[in-house]
């Protein structure tokens, strides 16, 4: 049954009929009256008007803002470009260290550190084995008394060899003490003699360096520019240098924390101390070379230095004579304060294994204008002379066999092997002592040799050493440090200044 569906306006039947027997109704109760049209009209007009005002007022205050803001930035660039240009006027700059012009030498083209065509470095053997991370450091060590000795014990051979003068003249004997098995040192060879008067010559080699940075001798490398890295436990700094004045000589010490080490994160495994006995008439000096597959070496060569010092020191008070030093027993004292450091530590003695040598130098010469200097050493630190634009070595192992970063003899264990001996430095004469991080770079050839004998032939300042012996060099990524010592005293040019 379907339903029947209402409409709004249904009539009755009987309606409908009679509706349509009278006609069709009107149709006006279905349309809205003219009135109500025109009210909507207005209304929608109105709400057109007033949304239209409000987006230009919008628009208006959004322009306004922006405008501010441009205006706002515009006047803060010109400020700052006004600041930055009275900033760098000429003048205001701070004067840096004047580059030292540097000509070329043979091939050796002159060029700026950007210049793709400086030569390549000859083929050098990165001193050294690889490093491992050191997990704990200190960056002082005070002295201790180890009672583990080193072992190995041996005879030390007593010869005399004559040491000719660099006029031709005969002088008196020099006692020479070395192990049976080593050449005796070099003692007779005209040197460079030191003029304060003299102008600084320019170097013969190395790339036009920059203010304040490493100078390069051929081709820096690429560890040379990566950032510095802190070691993971508190360490020794990674540069130091020092200046002093003592007596007729005159000295300059710097250590730099060698490329490989530094770039990650790896304390400077290199270490020096210089010193003089209670009476001012010496000077002492240590410098050690701790050894890269050793795992603590840094304070290893840290004891060694502060060990040698301190004994040298005590024995120079007591005036034992140069030639009367007990070379085991010095070094016997470092390996002692080795011991102890790694005892106390916990650590076994191959985590401080290092390579050292140790160096006594007269403040005064004696009545002949000479000075006898005592030198110890183990290992591949060197003591070096200029000699004619070369250095000679004076005392040192040097590299050689199929791996040249071996060392063969090394403290804490090893105090049987140890040339030393008495050499004579004459008024002028400069003497070098390094770790083989400068000494390889010598082996680079003539003109790197050179390089370094111009650039030290005069006492520098103290800042332009420091970066001397920081300088680039690709392969050459070990520590670098060197102890170079001035006789400054010719007639009428001694030294003056504060006694250290």
């Amino acid at each position: 049954m379907k339903r029947l569906r209402r409409t709004a306006d249904a009539e009755p039947p009987q309606a409908r009929r009679e509706g349509d027997a009278a006609g069709p109704a009107p149709s006006s109760h279905r349309k809205s009256p003219p009135a109500v049209l025109r009210r909507r009209r207005l209304v929608i007009l109105g709400l057109t008007v007033l949304i239209g005002t409000l987006l230009v007022l919008i628009c208006t205050v959004a322009g306004l803002l922006v405008r501010f803001l441009f205006t706002t930035m515009a006047f803060v660039a010109v400020l700052l470009a006004g600041f930055l240009a009275v900033a760098n006027l000429p003048g205001l700059e701070s004067e840096g260290r004047p580059t030292e012009p540097l000509p070329t030498a043979g091939r050796l083209k002159r060029r700026n550190r950007s210049d793709p065509s400086c030569p390549e470095a000859e083929g050098v053997a990165n001193p050294k084995v690889q490093v491992q991370p050191v997990e704990t450091s200190s960056a002082e060590i005070e002295p201790t008394a180890g009672e583990q000795p080193p072992r190995g014990v041996g005879p030390q051979a007593s010869t005399h060899a004559q040491a000719p003068t660099p006029y031709g003249v005969p002088t008196a004997p020099v006692t020479v003490r070395q192990p049976s098995d080593r050449r005796p040192l070099n003692t007779g060879v005209q040197t460079e003699r030191y003029d304060p008067q003299e102008r600084q010559k320019p170097p013969a080699v190395g790339c036009p360096d920059e203010p304040g940075r490493f100078p390069v001798l051929r081709k820096p490398s690429a560890a040379a520019t990566a950032p510095w890295l802190l070691p993971s436990a508190p360490s020794a700094a990674a540069i130091t240098a020092d200046e002093a004045v003592l007596g007729g000589l005159q000295l300059r010490a710097a250590s730099v924390s060698g490329p490989s080490h530094r770039s990650r994160g790896i304390p400077r495994q290199d270490a020096y101390r210089i010193g003089q006995d209670s009476a001012g008439r010496h000077l002492v000096v240590a410098v050690a070379d701790g050894m890269s597959d050793s795992k603590h070496s840094d304070l290893g060569a840290g004891a060694a230095v502060i060990a040698l010092v301190n004994t040298l020191r005590e024995l120079l008070d007591r005036g034992v004579p140069l030639q009367e030093i007990d070379v085991r027993g010095v070094f016997l004292a470092a390996a002692r304060q080795m011991y102890g450091v790694a005892d106390q530590r916990g650590w076994t003695a191959d985590d401080v294994r290092a390579v050292a040598l140790a160096a006594v130098i007269p403040a005064q010469p004696d009545a002949d204008g000479v000075r006898r200097c005592w030198l110890g050493a183990i290992g591949d630190v060197s003591a070096w002379r200029l000699v004619h634009r070369r250095w000679e070595r004076l005392i040192g192992d040097e590299k050689g066999g199929l791996d040249p970063s071996a060392v063969a003899h090394f403290l804490p264990h090893d105090v049987d092997h140890l040339p030393y001996g008495v050499v004579e430095m004459r008024p002028g004469e400069v003497m070098g002592l390094t770790t083989d991080g400068v000494a390889d770079a010598f082996a680079l050839g003539l003109d790197a040799e050179q390089w370094f004998a111009e650039r030290w032939r005069q006492p520098p300042p103290v800042g332009a050493f420091l970066l001397d012996v920081g300088f680039e060099q690709a392969q050459l990524q070990d520590d670098r440090t060197a102890v170079v010592v001035w006789c400054a005293d010719t007639p009428g040019t001694a030294a003056k200044g504060r006694q250290r």
